[in-house]
């Protein structure tokens, strides 16, 4: 997964820190073993040089700011991207804290899109179905920092503290799936011919068939119109809604750069990407191409929330 992890907080003066560095490492950083293929390095080159003059990035004095979100390409291709091995770096305890994230994030779209919190009832449950799957990770892939904090467990506890005895927090987790799978199935053909490349034909072949492997479960499901009455209130065209949805991403994307747990922040905006994408393929029909960064972040996505469950 690409991402650039080195910006600066613009958010909180006094971010919260990862009091255990080394598990909020990133070994993928440090690995000299992981390859990036030459097609990718390519594609990437290409980006960056067309994200320099996105619209996300451009500032027309002339129009609101607000209007610039016309691009539904949050991706952006930097100087500083890396390249993260999510096998090797998996999402788990890290002992950080990021309570004032989780409550700046959940801030910020009741402002976005209603001025008055619950308002907004589907990104709400979105965003708490993604905060379910992250507090379930957490507590499946637990360590004891003040003893062994080398030996991972399930700590029962802990998930019953955040999770668990919460019936509306699992529901929105299951609601947050039925999103993510009604995405699968609304871009499925696009899925289905998407063109895999990593210098390695061997590696290809078995992707493109664990790929097909995926979709085929799902070829034959009814896709039934969805209903956009679940993501747009009332009150505000749905083109100046959708111009708030890409804002409130971009800024939670903002509130990312502020964890300081490196893992925190790769896992927090690839599945931010990953939910992203989804929303793209429901509500906008004149959505772009599907770029390979998005699709890796959205598989990924897909599979720790359904894993969670």
């Amino acid at each position: 997964f690409r991402v650039d992890i080195s910006k600066e907080c613009e958010v909180f003066e006094e971010p919260q820190k990862c009091i255990s560095k080394s598990k909020c490492q990133l070994h993928s950083l440090t690995d000299l073993k992981i390859e990036v293929p030459n097609e990718w390095i390519k594609e990437d080159y290409k980006k960056k040089e067309k994200d320099k003059f996105s619209p996300l990035i451009t500032f027309d004095i002339v129009k609101p700011q607000k209007q610039i979100y016309n691009s539904w390409s949050i991706d952006n291709v930097t100087d500083t991207s890396v390249y993260i091995d999510l096998l090797k770096d998996k999402e788990m305890f890290t002992g950080y804290q990021g309570q004032d994230i989780w409550r700046r994030v959940y801030e910020d779209n009741c402002y976005i899109l209603s001025k008055k919190c619950g308002r907004n009832e589907f990104m709400s449950k979105v965003v708490s179905g993604m905060h379910t799957s992250v507090s379930s990770h957490l507590s499946e892939y637990c360590i004891d920092l003040d003893k062994n904090n080398s030996f991972i467990f399930p700590n029962i506890n802990q998930y019953f503290r955040q999770v668990g005895s919460y019936k509306e927090r699992m529901e929105n987790l299951i609601f947050a799936v039925q999103v993510l799978l009604r995405a699968l199935l609304a871009s499925i053909n696009k899925l289905q011919s998407f063109k895999i490349e990593t210098d390695d034909l061997k590696d290809d072949l078995k992707t493109s068939s664990l790929l097909s492997l995926l979709l085929n479960k799902f070829y034959d499901f009814k896709q039934d119109d969805f209903n956009s009455k679940n993501i747009f209130i009332d009150n505000i065209s749905i083109e100046e809604q959708k111009s708030l949805y890409l804002e409130y991403f971009s800024n939670i994307l903002k509130l990312m750069d502020c964890v300081d747990c490196q893992k925190c922040r790769v896992y927090g905006k690839m599945q931010l990407l990953g939910l992203g994408f989804a929303l793209r393929q429901l509500i906008d029909y004149k959505n772009e191409n599907i770029e390979r960064n998005e699709l890796v972040a959205f598989i990924n996505t897909l599979n720790k929330w359904t894993e969670s469950i």
